[in-house]
């Protein structure tokens, strides 16, 4: 998709801010999620837009408490894990955004993340 054809959807969605502003939003998120967590399932689908000016990534609650827990208990929608967590490297989530160091068998990363953020 063209960066004018994702303009023109989201004009179609009622959201007026500027496609920049809500990628800076999005990046902005993302770099909060990254301080102490990997989100190993950004897409476009984990991103909800609370207002016109404001964009949310949604991390999966760890433990049921994670910030916006009463979001999160109902979406369930991603699988956040600390950085420094030790996890198995089951690839899961929309492949199109998944690097290509995950679909060879490496660990889900900060930068992985990041190519899901470039894919959008």
């Amino acid at each position: 998709m063209s960066r004018k054809q994702c303009v023109v959807a989201l004009k179609s969605l009622g959201v007026d801010g500027s496609f920049d502003e809500i990628l800076c939003s999005i990046s902005y998120n993302l770099d909060f999620i990254h301080q102490d967590y990997v989100h190993r399932d950004f897409h476009s689908g984990n991103i909800l837009m609370i207002s016109t000016r404001s964009v949310k990534t949604i991390p999966y609650p760890i433990d049921g408490c994670a910030s916006g827990s009463e979001i999160n208990e109902v979406l369930h929608v991603s699988k956040t894990m600390r950085s420094d967590e030790n996890v198995s490297n089951k690839i899961y989530g929309v492949v199109p955004y998944v690097a290509a160091e995950v679909l060879q068998g490496g660990k889900f990363t900060k930068a992985a993340d990041i190519y899901g953020f470039g894919v959008i």
